[in-house]
């Protein structure tokens, strides 16, 4: 089996590449060359630097030779997304050569470590043809966007503050007639 290649609009991915969310949010063409049409293949796509734990992006099994479209896909295509201010995330597609059909695979949680799904899809002791890519989301943290300027209003008090000062007159009011 030779190296895999990803596709993104047309843009060949090399390994350790920068990517935005925006390029990446449509699936990838993926290609290699099977060892021969009757070998079966696993793709994965994760991202282990997750905030909630190792992601999975797109799974798809029993792939017969080079036929994406004819494998079995566990979990459809998602692309990064990576929260802001969290940071470069790696986004790592790894692509196994399978040594038997892979059966019975009931799997919904996108968020499992990545041992723990080759152990569900016993792959543990393949060798992977993998490349890795990064993406960070660069807008801002807290608004998720451009900061925007608030409109102040000099002189004038707000709602809440002109409420807390007539509910605070009421008291004083009653403690006075008490």
């Amino acid at each position: 089996m030779s190296n895999i290649n990803v596709i993104y609009n047309n843009k060949k991915i090399n390994n350790e590449d920068n990517l935005t969310p925006e390029e990446t949010s449509v699936k990838p063409s993926v290609s290699y060359n099977p060892d021969n049409d009757n070998s079966l293949y696993t793709l994965i796509m994760h991202d282990p630097d997750s905030i909630y734990g190792n992601r999975i992006h797109w799974l798809i099994v029993n792939i017969p030779g080079n036929n994406l479209q004819n494998g079995q896909t566990i979990l459809e295509y998602t692309g990064p997304s990576p929260p802001a201010g969290t940071g470069k995330h790696r986004y790592i597609f790894e692509l196994y050569k399978q040594e038997n059909n892979i059966d019975n695979i009931n799997l919904t949680e996108r968020n499992i470590e990545i041992d723990d799904l080759k152990n569900r899809l016993s792959i543990t002791n393949l060798t992977p043809e993998t490349i890795m890519f990064f993406s960070q989301n660069t807008q801002d943290p807290v608004s998720g966007g451009k900061k925007r300027k608030r409109k102040t209003t000099k002189g004038k008090r707000s709602r809440k503050s002109k409420r807390s000062r007539k509910s605070k007159h009421r008291k004083s009011k009653r403690r006075k007639n008490n």
